[in-house]
């Protein structure tokens, strides 16, 4: 899989927000956001287009300050992508995971949702850092004439949202006119076709509250899903649990697997084998167990070992 995790990009100027409640009290937006999510969720609408979908416009609308709301269903609803697609909305920005390349990347929708999440919740945190860095290199490519190379540099400031907006307008407030495009194409070109550094200072000073995303916090320990290095030391922990079990030591056993059943990050399958485990610590303390978890009782035990008079009866789950 490649390493360029992202949700599809949206068309800037497909859809002009109206950022009218950027300014409301929390408690009225979140009662607003609610509404509209509520029936945004029992919408039937089959339509592809995103603002055909009722209720999906009057979210966006909200701007900025919804986008607290709308991770905290994103993390409830981590399958629904399209939640993720109205951050990306709001935000303007593009989610890669090579943005990050510490970060691990995780597949399917359930990734794209946590790229998101994990933006909203860290990420962010590194934009002052990567707005310098892309700003000194699209900079070094002006001046070496590298057209292409500045080119792209410049777009990928504009990938990093609105959230690069505060940083965009204080180099513009030091005289740099030449982000001054970049400012139209994060703001749906809220700044005319002609604009001046004068003209965009007066028109931030008016308009920041609304186009500024607020603070974020950070992730709870451990909410993230499972990684690949994490399934891997819960399957170490089940298979150490089921040779605790299969020497007696039911104490241990049991341990380990409430250790799994209980971890924010195990998975459903990884909850289910713990489970069985934690049944048959159960059975073989009351002297009834017999099977193998995950089998029937009516399948045929498997043959006794060399040490039968020290191991519990039936076989390690």
């Amino acid at each position: 899989m490649s390493r360029a995790l992202y949700f599809c990009v949206v068309p800037l100027a497909l859809l002009a927000v109206t950022r009218s409640h950027s300014g409301a009290d929390d408690t009225d937006l979140r009662r607003v956001f609610e509404r509209h999510y509520h029936t945004w969720r029992t919408s039937r609408s089959l339509s592809s287009h995103l603002p055909d979908k009722p209720g999906f416009t009057e979210i966006v609308s909200l701007g900025p300050g919804a986008v607290p709301f709308i991770v905290e269903k994103l993390e409830e609803n981590p399958d629904d992508l399209l939640l993720g697609k109205m951050v990306q909305w709001i935000a303007k920005k593009r989610f890669e995971a090579s943005d990050w390349p510490t970060w691990d990347v995780y597949e399917g929708t359930r990734g794209a949702a946590w790229l998101c999440v994990r933006w909203w919740r860290e990420g962010r945190m590194e934009t002052p850092r990567r707005f310098e860095a892309l700003y000194d290199e699209w900079k070094s490519f002006e001046k070496q004439g590298q057209t292409h190379g500045a080119a792209a540099k410049l777009k990928s400031i504009v990938w990093l949202g609105i959230d690069a907006l505060p940083l965009i307008m204080e180099k513009v407030k030091a005289g740099d006119a030449e982000l001054l495009p970049a400012v139209n194409q994060l703001t749906d070109n809220a700044l005319g076709d002609q604009p001046t550094i004068a003209s965009a200072l007066a028109w931030w000073e008016a308009n920041k509250e609304k186009w500024t995303l607020p603070p974020s916090e950070p992730l709870a320990p451990l909410s993230q899903p499972a990684t690949k290095a994490a399934r891997q030391d819960f399957d170490q922990m089940l298979e150490e649990a089921k040779t605790a079990w299969s020497r007696r030591d039911f104490a241990g056993a049991e341990q380990l697997a409430q250790e799994v059943l209980k971890h924010p990050q195990a998975t459903e399958e990884h909850k289910r084998r713990a489970q069985l485990i934690l049944d048959r610590v159960a059975e073989s303390r009351s002297g009834a167990g017999t099977s193998q978890p995950g089998t029937s009782a009516s399948q045929p035990a498997a043959p006794p070992t060399t040490q039968a008079s020290s191991a519990p009866t039936g076989q390690p789950p």
